[in-house]
C-alpha cells in the first residue's frame, strides 16, 4: 500500500503585542489645536483629511478646534503631479492655498502661516498650548529636513504635546506618534487595557534629530513629459505620499475621534503593505526603562497580561453598593 504524503498547515505566529495592545487614553479637554507643519508631498494630501477631522470634532463632538497650516514655500510647476496642487495655483504659497481651498469647502477657518516653522514663531503668535490645561496640542511634521523636527522635539519637552511625524523615500516610509512625558508623572500603564502615553517620534527614530539632513526624496520636474514618460521616470513614487497621508489620517482619527488607537508606528510600503508597532506593555515598558522614567510612588501599574486579568477579576469582585448588604439590584431600584 503506497503511502501518501500528508501536507501540514502552517499557522501564522500569534502576535502577542497586537493581542495585548492598549488604546490611548486622553484627558478631558475642550480645545484641540492641530498644526500641520509642511504642506508639500505628504502634507498636501493630509490637509483635506485634517479639514474633515476638524469639522467632525467641531460639529459632532463639540470641541473648540484650531487648525494651522505651516509652509513658506510656493507652488511650482513640478509640484502639481506629486503634490495636491493644480496649475492655477502655481506661484501661490502652499499653506495659504490649502487653507483657502479646504476652509471654503468645509466652511471652517484654517490659519495659514507662510513662514518657516519655529518655536519662536509658534509662541510669538500665541499658537502654542500646554497639554492637559483644558487643551490638547497636536503637532504634525511632514517635512524633508530636521530643523523643524528639532524645534518640535523641544516644544514637546516643554508642553508635552502630541507629535505625529511622517517620512518617506520613493516607495516606503513610516508614520509615528507620541508625546512628551513630564518627570514624575503617574505611570502611563496605570489603567488596565489603556495607556496615557506613547514614545515621541524622536525616541522611536533618534536619527530624525541629527544636524545633517536626512536623504531627501528628490522631486522630478515633470513639465513637458508625457504620461508614459512620467510612468517610466517615477514608477510607483507618485503614490507613496498618498499612502503616508492615509496612514497618518487613520492614526489621527483613532486618536482624536474614535479613541481606539492601539499602535504608535506604522511602516508603509507600496510593495509589501502596512505593518504596525503596537502599544503593548512589553514595548512601552522597554521605552520607559530606556528613558530611566520614574513614576509617582504608590501608583499601581498593570504591566502585562496577568496584571490586566487580575485587575478585571478585582473589579468584578467589588460590591456594587457602598455596603455589601446582599440586596439585589431589583430590590434596590424598587422592582422586587
Amino acid at each position: 500500500m503506497s503511502s501518501k504524503s500528508i501536507s501540514t498547515l502552517k499557522f501564522q505566529t500569534l502576535n502577542k503585542d497586537a493581542l495585548y495592545a492598549r488604546s490611548i487614553l486622553l484627558p478631558v479637554v475642550k480645545d484641540i489645536t492641530i498644526h500641520l507643519i509642511g504642506c508639500g508631498g505628504s502634507g498636501s494630501w493630509l490637509a483635506p483629511h485634517l479639514a474633515r477631522i476638524m469639522k467632525l470634532l467641531q460639529d459632532v463632538h463639540h470641541f473648540g478646534v484650531r487648525l494651522v497650516f505651516w509652509d513658506h514655500d510656493t507652488v511650482e510647476e513640478k509640484n502639481i503631479f506629486r503634490q495636491n496642487f493644480c496649475e492655477a495655483e502655481i506661484g501661490l504659497n502652499k499653506a495659504e492655498t490649502l487653507a483657502r481651498r479646504f476652509g471654503l469647502a468645509w466652511g471652517i477657518e484654517i490659519i495659514a502661516v507662510n513662514t518657516p516653522f519655529s518655536r519662536e514663531t509658534l509662541y510669538r503668535n500665541n499658537l502654542g498650548a500646554r497639554y492637559g490645561d483644558n487643551s490638547m496640542p497636536v503637532l504634525i511634521t511632514c517635512v524633508d529636513n530636521n530643523k523643524a523636527r528639532q524645534d518640535v522635539a523641544r516644544i514637546c519637552s516643554e508642553n508635552y504635546s502630541w507629535w505625529l511625524d511622517s517620512g518617506n523615500l520613493k516607495t516606503a516610509g513610516q508614520v509615528s506618534i507620541g508625546r512628551g512625558l513630564p518627570p514624575r508623572e503617574p505611570s502611563p500603564l496605570r489603567f488596565p487595557s489603556m495607556t496615557t502615553w506613547t514614545p515621541l517620534p524622536s525616541i522611536q527614530f533618534p536619527e530624525i534629530l541629527l544636524e545633517e539632513a536626512e536623504p531627501r526624496n528628490e522631486e522630478v520636474d515633470y513639465s513637458g513629459m508625457s504620461c508614459a514618460d512620467i510612468a517610466l521616470v517615477d514608477e510607483q513614487g507618485l503614490s507613496i505620499n498618498h499612502s503616508i497621508a492615509s496612514a497618518a489620517a487613520a492614526m489621527l482619527m483613532k486618536l482624536l475621534v474614535t479613541k481606539d488607537l492601539r499602535h504608535h508606528c506604522a511602516y508603509v510600503s507600496i510593495d509589501t503593505g502596512t505593518s504596525f508597532i503596537y502599544n503593548s506593555p512589553r514595548i512601552l515598558t522597554g521605552y520607559l526603562k530606556s528613558m530611566d522614567f520614574v513614576s509617582e510612588e504608590c501608583v499601581e501599574e498593570y504591566g502585562d497580561q496577568e496584571d490586566m486579568e487580575q485587575a478585571i477579576l478585582d473589579a468584578e469582585n467589588e460590591p456594587v453598593f457602598e455596603e455589601d448588604t446582599g440586596e439585589t439590584a431589583e430590590a434596590a431600584i424598587g422592582l422586587a
